[in-house]
């Protein structure tokens, strides 16, 4: 089919004969910027206003316009307008600034249409550019928001009383742009263009060789095409301008097929945003020849809607078209150009949802184009300046940025697209829109804002929310059993295309609708409420009504906009809210969230929830059994994650080995139920596990909190998160997809599926992000801008290149052990780890009755500075960020009784740690001996995770007052003087007490990134709260959900595990004791559980806690499945005799006599048993000289750095370092009559000797002592 002829528009300012009225009263409260300096044309505005009665608030600069408008709205009084001085220095800073204004606007509750206005002065010679662009990203901005209106207008001459008047009513106006002077008023109409002479088709200007056109973006669509066109009609020398390398994909394959096609061309290299850089590149070009023509191509795009806009994303799309050709214009404004040809968009001159900064940047070339041809004719500059508005072109990617109805209406063919721009050179019109002749009824109805068809006559309330789901269900193609009036629509699968959809289709019944709207409300019955109240509003009679104006309206103006929903949200914040708690404190005054009034309670913060995944661990219970029972949860590095074996090299001197094959992994990273949360499958593939991994245990951080999360949509809850680490985007799957990664998303992914409205902040201080992470929620919360917070980190290594790195570097340990303050570290081991804590003031926490974990009492950030290298510590630094944190506490450094240290196990690292501990701490004549530990040890270091694993630890330490014991440090670092400095690291777990009776446990916790970002929180124990069941001994009803069958067995499991029943006679239950003895996760025994006890050395073992002592009698009377197994023999040294019992209830001793009856044993064994048994004295004499042995053995072990393990039985183990040699030693040993076991055979260097009495004790001392004298 025959391409159809085009017709030529051009956007002009033209003249307009009425405008609106005066203003008459109905305007009640504006906000005017006053600028430093002097007046503006604002002033008489301002003036006339307040002279009408309109209380106009005043403020210094745009910076202070959104607090003044949150003060307005607080008051319930939004303003009609906002006035601003335009700004020309930077436009693409202004850009941003206009954006923080937009959103400052949108987050008002709005029942009127607000009017940002920015009010320039026509003798300055910007003011001609800026406006326009002002004006096309208002026309977005009111598309996706009708309340939101964003307007520009130009005040030419001095202000007189008639012309403020004239001023005053241009706030009723409805205009985007508008030049008003005392001759009258101008607005931007698009009017036919003048035709060329009697030249029938235009042509390029002819040039030579050595003549050179510059063409920005001339390996993109538009710039290509151009390209080619030029060179080959013109003859000049092309000079193709990007910011990729030559020798790149795109570059290489146009300049190829340029030069194949006879066209001269060269390449340059350069940012067009940089003025250095472009000055650089025209000397460059001037030097081989002359600058003959611009044509400016290049450009981005980036489409989100306003509202999700951010600074950084409108920068990177405005900057190339705008700054580029300011930049350009400037370094050749002597040159002799034939023409400078800008290449803009119609998003500038009509309105694309989604483009507002795109649209910014494309009115900025229309107004810039007005502006530059306004120089040339003044003598000022050389080549007719045009702006080719340019609609999609076919065979390119701009197709794709308009609805695909209008796109094969207006868009033109390459061909049609040159012709135009050579229409444009040829006519000089600075601003010319190509219309083809079937596109003019199209080109009509998008340039009237693409108005809905009429709404319907006013709907009875009751049917709306009929109306809503009936458009849902056609759009999205649900059932109606998935579509009821609560579904999210996150659940519906609703994105921003759908979502656009609806929005159209609901605006046939209802008119013009923001086209967030699906954005705004969670679920039909939220947004129904809204279309009823906006649907039966009175017409608008307030500010912003007009008589009708020349140039059709963007939109209704003052519709009226319900505040968001205010009905009780169901779960644990309304049930708090509503219930006064008898002895939890005193209510909260003021708001939630508010900064508390005094005292310390003003900087105290509660941890209320806690939840985690390390390595071995699944959940915290498990992690507390790791870490009491000391655990080394470090392993081999798993197949699921690479082949370790691979690039494995002990001596680390191949290239792309690594001398460490171990690590502390999760397991089942890749485990996640992504329609769960409202994810698709196919994006959950490529989202970052530690993405999905922070998501789900930010829910069960919120669940054990005693919050529903899918309850807390709308929330002022912050999120905040450590990470450092984003390797699975090296991961790609068979179709070469790479996975994504982004620190942000981390926060924003919980953000987003909670519905929270808090601060959002991911951080990379390295291994101290996610304590940073906590401090920066602690400001958060401590100055109100948050309720309440969840603060943690995450860590996951799925691919092998940060081992090679590291490894390289010289910072993993070659043995695969964390030696945290022990002797021979020589590197850490990376781990993985996820945790969470939800935060809360305490005095809040406490008045609405959540369970108080611990308190964080302050906390502190710092850096090194420089030191004598960049991963070389600070001691000074490190001892004043705890010393700060103390401070910020005000608490007394002599009451801390734990540290909780980043440890690393370097050689270097601990005993500059040690130094900055005793900086802060003082050193023992300071304080009594204080507890000193790392969770490093157990698990490795999981960089951006290891604070929140530390913190974690000291919680679960507070929570059992137990302190559990560092690996790997005996013996210790012989550059560490523990004992001088007050520090003791535990070597098994023990009873942890406070340095002062009258003082609650209290800890610091330290992490310290590489590079010297340091951070450190004091934590203390909870203080006392009453039991909220307390006398509630009667039955319970306790409902549970799950989403399938399976997973709601999971959960009632669970519940019963949690649920352990109370001993008989007893106030402390039994199976807490019972796990504890049993180094079993908490909740994993209840009354159903078969126990097999092996409790030979029970009645023997010298216990420090009593109540780790069994009591058969107990176990029989509350459990229905139990065996305990002991003996009378092997209790008292007779192990040869083997004599043993069994207690149970009668039927598991009934089937165990007819499995397998007893074997015959002598009478004389049984005797001798039953004698030792009843001898209590023996007994007594029995425990006593066992522990005391088992002191000298422990106190030889540490004099001569040996690693001592303990037992509950009456013997030890000592594991020597090489070069003594366990095989030696037991032979030198057998020399001298002592025969000691030697555990080689176990793959252990180690040996184990039992406890006799005191002279047999000496005499193995002392020959073991006159051998090690000589290693």
């Amino acid at each position: 089919m025959p391409e159809q002829e085009l017709s030529y528009l051009r956007v002009a300012a033209t003249r307009a004969s009425t405008g609106p009225r005066a203003v008459d009263g109905d305007i009640r409260d504006v906000i005017a910027v006053d600028p430093p300096g002097g007046q503006w044309p604002g002033t008489g505005i301002r003036d006339c206003l307040a002279q009408a009665g309109v209380a106009v608030n005043r403020v210094g600069e745009w910076s202070a316009v959104a607090p003044a408008l949150r003060d307005m709205d607080r008051q319930g009084r939004p303003p009609a307008a906002v006035l601003v001085p335009g700004s020309c220095a930077d436009p693409v800073a202004w850009l941003e600034v206009l954006l923080e204004l937009v959103h400052s606007v949108m987050a008002l509750r709005r029942d009127r249409a607000v009017d940002v206005i920015v009010v320039h002065d026509a003798a300055s010679g910007p003011a001609q550019a800026l406006p326009w662009a002002e004006a096309a990203m208002g026309r977005v901005v009111t598309l996706e928001d009708p309340l939101v209106r964003l307007r520009s207008m130009v005040v030419a001459g001095p202000v007189t009383a008639e012309l403020a008047q004239r001023l005053c009513a241009e706030l009723r106006g409805h205009d985007d742009w508008v030049r008003v002077s005392t001759q009258g008023r101008e607005v931007l109409q698009v009017v036919p263009a003048p035709a060329v002479g009697h030249e029938p088709v235009p042509q390029w200007p002819a040039m030579s060789t050595e003549e050179i056109v510059l063409v920005t973006g001339g390996t993109g669509d538009v710039g290509r095409v151009l390209a080619r066109s030029i060179g080959a009609e013109s003859g000049c020398t092309l000079a193709l301008v990007g910011r990729s390398p030559q020798d790149a994909p795109g570059p290489a394959r146009v300049l190829a097929d340029l030069r194949a096609a006879g066209v001269a061309v060269r390449y340059e290299r350069c940012d067009v945003t940089d003025r250095v850089a472009v000055a650089d590149m025209t000397a460059r070009l001037r030097a081989d020849g002359v600058l003959r023509g611009v044509v400016h191509a290049a450009g981005a795009v980036d489409d989100a809607f306003v509202r999700m806009k951010t600074a950084a994303s409108a920068r990177a799309v405005a900057a190339p078209k705008v700054l580029g050709a300011t930049c350009i214009d400037e370094m050749t404004r002597d040159d002799p150009l034939a023409f400078f040809l800008l290449c803009s968009s119609l998003a500038g001159t009509l309105a694309n949802v989604g483009q507002a900064d795109y649209a910014f940047a494309n009115g900025f070339l229309d107004g810039f184009a007005v502006r530059r041809e306004a120089q040339r004719l003044r003598g000022e500059r050389h080549g007719a300046t045009c702006s080719v508005v340019l609609p999609a072109v076919r065979g390119t990617a701009m197709v794709d940025s308009l609805p695909e109805t209008a796109s094969t209406a207006v868009s033109l063919s390459t061909e049609q697209a040159v012709s135009a721009c050579q229409h444009a050179v040829s006519a000089g019109v600075p601003v010319l829109v190509p219309v083809s002749e079937g596109a003019q009824s199209v080109m009509t109805a998008l340039a009237r804002g693409g108005e809905s068809a009429a709404p319907d006559a006013r709907i009875a309330g009751d049917r709306v929310e009929e109306i809503v789901l009936q458009v849902v269900r056609e759009v999205t193609g649900l059932d109606a059993e998935e579509v009821t009036p609560v579904t999210s629509f996150r659940r519906m699968g609703v994105e921003s295309i759908l979502a656009l959809s609806l929005t159209a289709a609901l605006e046939k019944h209802f008119g013009q609708l923001p086209k967030t709207l699906f954005f705004e409300h969670d679920n039909p019955r939220e947004l129904a409420a809204r279309l009823a109240a906006q649907h039966q509003a009175a017409p608008d009679t307030g500010p912003g009504a007009s008589e009708p104006s020349e140039r059709p309206s963007g939109g209704p103006a003052g519709v009226a906009v319900p505040p968001p929903p205010t009905s009780p949200l169901p779960g644990k914040w309304d049930l708090l809210a509503a219930r006064a708690r008898a002895g939890a404190g005193a209510s909260a005054s003021g708001p939630a969230g508010s900064a508390e009034s005094s005292g310390s309670l003003r900087r105290d913060i509660a941890i209320i929830g806690i939840a985690g995944r390390y390595p071995q661990a699944p959940d915290l219970d498990s992690f507390w059994h790791n870490l009491r029972e000391g655990v080394d949860a470090v392993t081999e590095v798993p197949g699921s994650r690479w082949d370790h074996e691979r690039i494995f090299d002990p001596e680390g001197r191949r290239p792309g080995s690594t001398v460490s094959r171990w690590g502390g992994f999760l397991d089942g990273i890749e485990c996640f139920d992504p329609l769960f949360f409202g994810i698709s499958p196919a994006e959950a593939a490529y989202i970052d596990p530690q993405e999905r991994l922070f998501l789900q245990t930010a829910w069960h951080a919120l669940e054990e909190a005693g919050y529903a999360p899918d309850q807390l949509d709308g929330r002022e809850i912050g999120v905040f998160a450590g990470a450092m680490f984003s390797h699975y985007q090296l991961l790609a799957d068979a179709a070469g997809v790479r996975g994504g990664g982004s620190f942000s998303s981390i926060v924003n992914r919980v953000s987003w599926t909670l519905g929270l409205r808090g601060p959002s902040v991911a951080v990379d201080t390295m291994c101290s992000s996610s304590l940073t992470a906590l401090h920066l929620a602690c400001r958060s919360l401590a100055t109100g801008e948050c309720e309440a917070a969840i603060v943690g980190g995450v860590n996951i290594m799925p691919h092998p290149a940060k081992y090679v790195t590291l490894s390289q570097a010289g910072f993993l340990s070659t043995d695969g052990r964390c030696r945290s303050f022990g002797a021979g570290g020589d590197g850490y081991v990376p781990a993985e780890g996820v945790g969470a804590v939800v935060l809360k003031p305490l005095r809040r926490a406490l008045a609405d009755g959540d369970h108080v974990h611990a308190v964080l009492r302050g906390s502190a950030l710092n850096a090194a500075g420089r030191t004598n290298g960049y991963t070389v510590p600070s001691p000074v630094a490190e001892g004043d960020v705890i010393g700060a944190a103390l401070s910020a506490a005000g608490v007394d450094p002599a009451t801390v009784s734990c540290v909780e240290a980043h440890g690393t196990g370097t050689a270097l690292g601990d005993p500059i740690e040690l130094v900055g501990l005793t900086h802060a701490l003082g050193d023992a004549s300071d304080h009594p001996q204080v507890w000193l530990g790392s969770v490093k040890s157990s698990i490795g270091h999981a960089e951006s995770a290891a604070g929140v694993a530390a913190l974690t630890k000291v919680v679960l330490q507070l929570r059992h007052r137990t302190v559990v014991p560092s690996l790997h440090s005996a013996p210790p670092n012989p550059n560490l003087d523990l004992a001088s400095a007050g520090f003791r690291v535990p070597q098994r777990a023990a009873t942890w007490a406070p340095l002062r009776a009258d003082e609650p446990l209290r800890a610091v916790v330290s992490a310290f990134g590489a590079g010297g970002a340091n951070a450190n929180i004091v934590v203390e124990e909870a203080p006392a709260q009453p039991d909220p069941h307390a006398g509630d001994d009667g039955p319970q009803l306790v409902v549970l959900s799950a989403p399938d069958a399976e997973r709601l067995d999971a959960v009632v499991d669970s519940w019963r595990r949690w649920l352990r029943p109370r001993p008989v006679g007893s106030g402390a239950p039994l199976t807490a004791a019972l796990e504890e003895v049993l180094a079993l996760p908490a909740g994993s025994v209840d009354e159903d559980t078969l126990l097999v006890i092996d409790a030979a050395y029970n009645e023997f073992a010298a216990f420090k806690d009593e109540r780790k002592r069994l009591d058969p009698k107990l176990l029989i009377q509350n459990f229905k499945n139990v065996l305990y197994l002991g003996t009378f023999s092997k209790v008292y040294g007779l192990g040869g005799m083997r004599v043993g019992y069994g207690i149970a209830p009668r039927v598991i001793i009934s089937a165990l006599y007819k499995l397998r009856p007893p074997f015959n044993i002598t009478t004389l064994s049984l005797a001798a048993a039953i004698a030792a048994l009843k001898d209590e004295a023996f007994v007594q004499k029995s425990l006593q000289n066992n522990a005391a042995q088992m002191s000298r053995f422990e106190d030889f072990a540490r004099e001569r750095n040996l690693e001592f393990i303990p037992s509950y039985a009456n013997f030890i183990t000592f594991k020597l370092s090489l070069p003594l040699d366990s095989s030696e030693l037991c032979e030198r040993l057998l020399r001298r009559g002592i025969i000691i076991r030697n555990l080689k055979s176990y793959g252990l260097n180690a040996v184990r000797i039992t406890i006799g009495t005191p002279e047999q004790s000496s005499r193995v001392l002392d020959a073991m002592g006159e051998i090690l004298s000589g290693y």
